[in-house]
């Protein structure tokens, strides 16, 4: 459900989910429950989940997305707005930044770690999984600058983020955003007498 937060405006939202085809059919239909349930409408209204996209044009680009999939997709069935949508190139290599999701299904950890670092982007994403030693072997092998182990878009003070890649430079909330706003500098000083170097 992380893509959906902030109407899917969110430079970290989980927009590509990858799933074991041992269980992609169950966890379609999980999620497609789920993102039924979420209420879209006036976000001043305490019950709604959903608002508006930032703009109509953005609206409009969002949908293009969704339109060139469907073009594509023979039979597919999608969810305007509370889009869930299986494998299309476009939509998975490029940045929709509103409330889509593609599944990929895959079927071996190679295979999952190398389709997911086939992109230009890395900023962030999750791992699943009941078996952490697992989790941190895919961690390692991710080509983004945070990884998320059973949770996600989880940013608590004081641990930086940031990217990889075309997903900028540099990192935030830490003392590592500091180093960028700083240049080092070394100073040594001698508390005595200068020793002489060479043999007298």
């Amino acid at each position: 459900m992380a893509n959906f937060y902030t109407q899917g405006q969110v430079c970290s939202n989980a927009a590509r989910v990858f799933v074991h085809n041992s269980i992609a059919a169950p966890f379609t239909r999980k999620l497609i429950e789920s993102v039924e349930q979420i209420m879209i409408g006036d976000p001043f209204n305490p019950k709604v989940c959903m608002g508006a996209l930032i703009s109509p044009e953005h609206r409009q680009n969002v949908y293009s997305y969704i339109q060139s999939a469907r073009l594509f997709l023979t039979g597919a069935t999608l969810l305007i707005w509370r889009t869930v949508m299986p494998h299309f190139d476009k939509v998975v290599k490029e940045e929709i930044f509103g409330p889509v999701i593609t599944l990929l299904e895959f079927t071996s950890e190679d295979e999952v770690i190398q389709r997911s670092n086939n992109s230009e982007f890395g900023l962030a994403g999750g791992v699943f999984t009941q078996n952490l030693a697992t989790a941190h072997r895919i961690a390692q092998e991710l080509q983004c600058g945070s990884v998320y182990i059973n949770s996600y878009n989880v940013y608590p003070p004081g641990i930086p983020f940031g990217g990889y890649k075309l997903s900028g430079f540099g990192r935030e909330n830490s003392v590592d955003t500091l180093l960028a706003y700083s240049q080092l500098k070394s100073v040594y000083v001698e508390g005595g007498s200068l020793p002489y170097p060479f043999p007298k």
